[in-house]
């Protein structure tokens, strides 16, 4: 989880920013989140129908779907440990990129992209390698 550092003697009262909690976030397990993330890209590849805003609740993550993030249809893959910054950012930086997502495939002339918060870029990585030649997930 989010490690508590003394950021009021370094920023003041205000406190960190969301992007200084991404940097210090430390998912439990994220070798398992990692694993899932790649199983995830790889169902919603195959299965890219229609795309409606809405969040599902995959037990330990959610996947929140929303439109219109960086001039794409977003997937987020959010452990729910990191449920609260990345609500902040949702709310705080509404059309901005969260960081790094792969693409999906493209629809209705948009891109559809699914994205991690909490877990290492170099997880995520390796755990998307194992899927194989098969998978034409190019990383933003």
């Amino acid at each position: 989880m989010y490690n508590d550092y003394p950021y009021d003697k370094y920023y003041g009262n205000k406190g960190p920013s969301v992007w200084q909690k991404i940097a210090k976030l430390e998912v439990k397990d994220s070798a398992k989140f990692a694993k899932l993330f790649a199983e995830t890209a790889s169902r919603l590849q195959a299965e890219l129908g229609d795309f409606k805003e809405h969040i599902e609740d995959g037990g330990d993550f959610l996947l929140v779907f929303e439109g219109n993030r960086a001039s794409a249809d977003y997937i987020h893959f959010v452990p729910k440990e990191a449920w609260p910054i990345f609500r902040e950012m949702q709310i705080n930086s509404t059309h901005e990129y969260f960081g790094v997502s792969i693409l999906l495939g493209r629809r209705n002339n948009k891109e559809l992209r699914l994205g991690c918060i909490g877990i290492p870029t170099s997880m995520l990585q390796q755990e998307l390698s194992k899927l194989g030649p098969g998978s034409n997930q190019e990383q933003a």
